[in-house]
């Protein structure tokens, strides 16, 4: 592991240094050898200069009118040639960054950083990404270097999106003292038109989330979160969103955001051999579906966008999250047992390279050969089946 100091030469010498052994990597057989290593970073490094990409020459007109429309379409001019600009956007040659307050061990640091190799090789390079370790006050000194980690956390957003440092630091200082455990949140890169694709992701775990096994799933997770959102393009549709609707361009129902990125992350890091857990994973989120199904009467239709979220969220609180993540994840393991691993991941890839063009319900049917309702009607069948043959049919991803 890395830990770049406090001088531009320095970070220039490393960064250089760092593209040449990615780029004669074919010749390691080691098997994150074709991925940019992630870096630690001290809390007072200063930040790269990312260089972006520029979709938008000649554009221009089209950018503003997405801009001021807020209807989160793409242009019908050039549609095909500008989302494939910005989808390549997305992907980068920086490495992703890590900065962590004092109270992290270089275990958990390390966790982070193969998380997210571990998804990296097998969907590649996407950001420029940072990684802020803050940890939680669940117990004294869970919490420590707080302005400082909010500092450098607000100078990249300042430096690279649209958000002032002010704003930001005012509700970091406000936020980071009072995180509870545990978890991580994602924020995506900000708008339309930006030349750097930006992402970033917070933690609240600590020390004993990386001894339970959990920091790698973590940081696989968020990471898958930073791939898709790669293939979110126009904005967001505002009408859509306040009516409560799906927007036709997003990633989809929330369920299928979330549940991709759980799933995918307990089956990478469980086959990449530092999850040996998937198997119980399996079965508890099993359990927790027949619970939300069979008592609640809920469905993953019902957790379509925010606005379900918070319906499902006021009759029982714990559903959104056996909805979400658990019940999705089943799910789409039912899904991947009958077209295979290897055709699951192709249709994942498919799905979200198809979402910019033509929408996340044509993009659903055609990689994964289903129209949503017909998935959703498997499912009801999957879930009327005894427990048994239910995990019987989920077993099949061990």
């Amino acid at each position: 592991m890395s830990r770049v100091k406090k001088n531009n030469l320095i970070w220039l010498t490393v960064f250089s240094w760092l593209l040449v052994l990615w780029a004669n990597a074919s010749n390691s057989t080691e098997k994150y050898s074709n991925n940019i290593k992630p870096l630690f970073m001290a809390l007072d490094n200063s930040l790269p200069d990312y260089v972006g990409f520029d979709c938008w020459h000649g554009y221009e007109d089209i950018l503003d009118n997405l801009r001021d429309a807020q209807n989160g379409v793409p242009p019908e001019k050039d549609k095909v040639k500008i989302a494939e600009c910005l989808m390549n956007s997305a992907k980068t040659e920086y490495p992703p960054l890590i900065f962590a307050t004092s109270v992290f061990s270089d275990e958990s640091i390390n966790a982070v950083t193969r998380g997210i190799e571990i998804v990296s090789s097998r969907l590649g390079n996407y950001g420029p990404y940072h990684v802020y370790l803050v940890g939680n006050n669940e117990e004294k000194g869970f919490v420590v270097d707080v302005e400082e980690i909010a500092k450098i956390y607000c100078n990249s957003a300042d430096k690279y999106t649209e958000e002032p440092f002010e704003n930001c630091f005012e509700n970091a200082m406000n936020d980071f003292p009072n995180f509870g455990c545990c978890g991580a949140a994602h924020n995506p890169s900000h708008g339309i038109g930006q030349n750097i694709r930006y992402q970033s992701a917070v933690f609240s775990e600590d020390n004993r989330s990386t001894k339970e096994g959990r920091s790698i799933i973590t940081s696989a997770h968020e990471y898958i979160h930073v791939y898709q959102n790669g293939f979110f393009l126009w904005g967001n549709d505002i009408a859509a969103e306040q009516a409560g609707l799906t927007e036709e361009y997003s990633h989809g129902p929330v369920w299928l955001e979330e549940g991709f990125a759980e799933g995918l992350a307990q089956k990478f890091t469980y086959q990449d051999g530092y999850n040996n857990h998937y198997k119980d994973f399996l079965n508890e989120a099993l359990d927790a579906a027949i619970k939300v199904n069979r008592i609640h009467k809920f469905t993953l239709r019902d957790i379509a966008t925010r606005q379900d979220q918070a319906n499902v969220r006021s009759i029982c609180e714990e559903c959104q999250g056996w909805l979400q993540y658990e019940t999705a994840a089943i799910a789409l393991a039912v899904l991947e047992s009958q077209i295979g691993n290897e055709n699951f991941i192709d249709s994942f890839k498919s799905y979200y390279g198809n979402v910019p063009i033509v929408g996340w319900e044509s993009a659903f049917e055609v990689s994964f050969g289903m129209s949503m309702n017909e998935f959703y009607e498997m499912i009801d069948i999957f879930m009327e089946k005894p427990k048994k043959e239910q995990r019987k049919i989920i077993h099949k991803l061990l």
